[in-house]
């Protein structure tokens, strides 16, 4: 039986790897990796919300099924996540974390995994280097376990601020503009990363592990730097931009992160390289694939189950080139916090539709974040983007049945999603996800928790 290792580095986007394009060679291990493996061209995001993008990895489930949307949702108990599925098949399973989201009260600790290895607290509020811990953890790991096993390692080092990552000095990464300083210290971080995932492979060569092991390399959602105005879209975006001080704030560019985005490719088009054990030709896939799809494909792959019928991604393996049918619709669905609206698309080869439904207004809501609250209620409404052209114009007047097309395949996936989790929930059997009831106290605890990931 083959070992899995999944590599989850979180916030990569894919134009900024070497093998995906990026001219910076961010990722020469990782680059390397994919000349003896599969590259899928065009994996998506099924969330641009760490918690909700996680959970539907783990089920095989879109976020609107697993119904894991906002931070205080948890996963249902019981159902067959991927670690829970092979603990049946004798594996043993395990975690190393980057980020909190696999400790209480989340609740991504207790979906299977027998051990998991977080990093220290300091090291996680810092951000600092947490790959360095991840690599010690994991190898040493390897040298106790019995075989076989399935890891996931889950890089958080480019997440958000950088703080402890350095810009290197070298003609290689030194860019003088104050706008660039993101963009090369999140990439200093993903090549200190790779550095990491390098000596990963390394240590699985030297042990006799690395044919015997399926490896997988992805992320769980992007992250935009400077390429859209917050209001991006909004019929007030022309009104707001005359206004003196709010509209400058309300429309500027220079927009850094990953939630309450619209679903731009910047967040949601991500990486995704496998390596089979024994290895295989570099071979690239066009088709689009999402997340949603590892389950089936790691299950079909190690030959265990047969047909994951509690799933709804596909087997890539078995798929030919991911996309038989030509033109797959891929989505997304994300609405971290109430006051945040439900950010959804609908993306096919040319088209992606997006569908914003506008946070409710109400007391709470205006309390915690009314500026958060307003942006998203300007927000709301549908646009059509032509993505091999950009992602700045809705194009919805120019191809109106290309739009309405999409619009009701995105209407008929949400459908599908509430019947999928309805018929689960008496098949298998497990109470629905609820929003976890906190005290005064755990409120606080939790809020400290969201301010040092960088969500507060």
């Amino acid at each position: 039986m083959y070992n899995v290792v999944l590599m989850v580095i979180d916030c990569l986007r894919a134009d900024h790897v070497s093998s995906y394009g990026y001219p910076r060679q961010t990722t020469p291990n990782i680059d390397a990796m994919s000349r003896k493996g599969l590259i899928f061209e065009n994996a998506y995001t099924q969330s641009t919300f760490t918690l909700a993008s996680a959970s539907t990895l783990l089920t095989g489930l879109y976020p609107e099924t697993h119904n894991v949307l906002k931070f205080h949702d948890r996963l249902p108990d019981g159902f067959p996540t991927l670690p829970r599925v092979l603990r049946q098949y004798g594996y043993n399973t395990s975690c190393f974390p980057g980020m909190g989201f696999f400790s209480p009260p989340w609740g991504l600790d207790d979906v299977g995994f027998q051990r998991v290895v977080l990093t220290d607290e300091k090291a996680e509020e810092k951000r600092k280097r947490t790959c360095d811990r991840i690599r010690e953890s994991f190898i040493k790991y390897i040298d106790d376990v019995s075989k076989p096993f399935f890891s996931l390692l889950w890089f958080f080092d480019l997440h958000a601020s950088f703080d402890g990552i350095p810009i290197p000095t070298g003609k290689k990464y030194r860019n003088d503009e104050p706008s660039r300083g993101r963009v090369d210290r999140y990439d200093s971080a993903l090549t200190h990363v790779d550095t990491n995932i390098g000596a990963i492979l390394k240590a699985l060569e030297e042990r006799g592990l690395l044919d015997e092991t399926l490896i997988i390399v992805t992320s769980d959602h992007g992250e935009v730097f400077d390429e859209h105005q917050l209001l991006e879209g909004s019929m007030f975006q022309g009104l707001l931009s005359t206004l003196p001080g709010l509209g400058k704030k309300l429309s500027e560019k220079d927009y850094l992160g990953h939630l309450g985005v619209i679903p731009y490719d910047e967040v949601i088009r991500i990486p995704l390289i496998m390596k089979l054990p024994g290895g295989v030709p570099g071979t690239t896939y066009e088709g689009n694939v999402g997340l949603v799809d590892l389950f089936p494909t790691i299950m079909s792959h190690l030959n265990l189950g047969g047909e994951q019928q509690h799933v709804q991604g596909r087997d890539l393996l078995s798929a030919g080139e991911g996309d038989p049918e030509g033109g797959r619709v891929v989505f997304c669905s994300t609405k971290p916090f109430d006051w945040n609206a439900l950010m959804t698309c609908a993306r096919d080869d040319e088209f992606k539709l997006v569908k914003v439904f506008p946070p409710q207004m109400t007391f709470s809501n205006l309390k915690n974040k009314p500026r958060k609250l307003l942006v998203d209620r300007l927000l709301g409404g549908e646009r059509l983007y032509l993505c091999a052209l950009d992602e700045t114009r809705d194009v919805s007047v120019k191809y109106p049945e290309r739009k309405e097309r999409l619009l009701h395949t995105l209407e008929d996936w949400r459908r599908e999603n509430v019947r999928f989790r309805e018929e689960a929930l008496v098949s298998f059997e497990f109470k629905a996800s609820e929003e976890t009831e906190y005290t005064e106290e755990q409120e606080a605890v939790l809020k400290e928790r969201l301010k040092a990931l960088g969500y507060l």
